[in-house]
């Protein structure tokens, strides 16, 4: 009866949410505006099932799959993307705080001010109105970000877009989205480097009283032979991702 029901309106299924974490990241990224929502709620469903999982090995980083192009396609259609050099890792972070407190200071805060071990500049430019998101009265805002951080002994200017979105997997129950991407290649600043794609998906989520945050990073960097290894980087993905939740409750605590 329900197919037939979708054929006569004109609808269709939503796609199908994977269930383990590497295709899960990558579903969440790529499916991130469908306007259709059961997807994505489906998806949050299935990665709070992983997580009870797997949280003690994704606390410590978990390395990630390489993504389809498609996932890099839903947000730079035009861009050749470079895959062969393509990585990820995840990692999930624990908090007494709320997924409310989180989304606020990731959307409306001084980026600066939140991360100032990482950000020296976090310029930000709201392309939608970002008044009514935390009342729930929109669910969407997309912002043009241009900024300067630090890695390692590199500083990493960059020329992004991200955007927030709320997704009520259940009922009051609601995940607090974000992605971002590089509008164009990074400038690392050095001869030594070069950041072709770097992508970003976070998904914070009510838990055990607090909230549960799980960022996922991939990047595409060409390093010259003898000045990191491929562990290193992920290292770095790894060990940024973690001082990211920490940052997030020194910055609440400090409220």
């Amino acid at each position: 009866m329900i197919p037939t029901m979708l054929l006569l309106t004109g609808c269709k299924a939503p796609p199908e949410a994977p269930t383990e974490l590497s295709d899960l990241a990558g579903f969440l990224f790529e499916h991130f505006q469908d306007e259709d929502e059961r997807g994505l709620e489906d998806g949050i469903v299935n990665l709070r099932a992983w997580l009870d999982v797997n949280i003690d090995q994704t606390l410590e980083g978990y390395e990630v799959a390489n993504i389809d192009e498609s996932v890099l396609d839903s947000v730079n259609p035009d861009r050749e993307h470079d895959l062969e050099n393509l990585g990820g890792a995840s990692v999930a972070y624990e908090t007494t705080h709320t997924t409310a407190a989180y989304g606020r200071t990731l959307l409306l805060e001084e980026q600066e001010e939140v991360f100032p071990k990482a950000y020296k500049t976090h310029d930000r430019k709201y392309l939608t109105d970002k008044t009514c998101f935390m009342s729930h009265e929109c669910d969407f805002v997309d912002t043009d970000n241009r900024v300067s951080a630090s890695y390692v002994i590199i500083n990493v200017d960059t020329h992004s877009q991200a955007q927030y979105r709320w997704i009520e997997y259940e009922k009051d129950q609601y995940a607090f989205l974000h992605r971002a991407w590089l509008i164009d290649e990074a400038d690392a600043g050095v001869d030594w480097v070069d950041i072709n794609e770097q992508i970003y998906m976070g998904v914070t989520m009510p838990r055990d009283g607090g909230a549960v945050r799980l960022g996922t990073t991939w990047i595409s960097a060409v390093v010259l032979d003898g000045v990191f290894s491929d562990t290193t980087i992920l290292n770095t993905m790894i060990d940024a991702m973690q001082g990211e939740g920490e940052s997030l409750d020194e910055f609440l605590e400090g409220e």
